[in-house]
């Protein structure tokens, strides 16, 4: 953990030199805007490698982008804040999000006739699934809501 630390810690250095260095003065919030936005697409998406390239090695039966969303909590955790660009670059995915969905939508279109015949899993797990995840969701944000009602007390 104290590895992947340092390596952000170590990229944040690298980042604000090559700004100062390659403007040769102190970078204007524009600059800077741009070069921790561009960071923060740089830790999503060498976190998703990271999570393929334990996924390929190992043969871990989960997604890649997944696991490295796992990995990314323990350096977030470390760092005790979200960097500012992938704050802004997580915004503006989540805020483009319907739009990820059309490939997925038109490659469930392409198997319709299997659908067809077999719609009752395929509808069962999709009310299950979004049933589990409302309950979980309620649950983390009831945890989340004493947890913070704890601390202000």
């Amino acid at each position: 953990m104290l590895h992947i630390y340092n390596l952000v810690t170590a990229c944040f250095q690298l980042v604000n030199q090559w700004a100062c260095a390659s403007v040769s003065r102190f970078p204007s919030s524009r600059e800077y805007f741009v070069l921790s936005v561009l960071f923060g697409a740089a830790l999503l998406v060498a976190m998703q490698f990271l999570g393929d390239a334990v996924v390929r090695l190992m043969g871990v039966p989960l997604p890649g982008p997944l696991l490295g969303m796992v990995f990314m909590l323990p350096v977030l955790m470390l760092l005790r804040r979200v960097p500012e660009g992938l704050s802004t670059i997580c915004r503006y995915l989540l805020g483009h999000m319907p739009l990820l969905f059309v490939p997925l939508i038109a490659g469930v279109m392409t198997q319709f006739g299997v659908l067809g015949l077999e719609w009752i899993p395929f509808l069962l797990s999709c009310i299950v699934g979004t049933a589990i995840t409302i309950v979980v969701t309620a649950l983390v944000f009831r945890w989340m809501m004493q947890r913070t009602s704890g601390k202000k007390s």
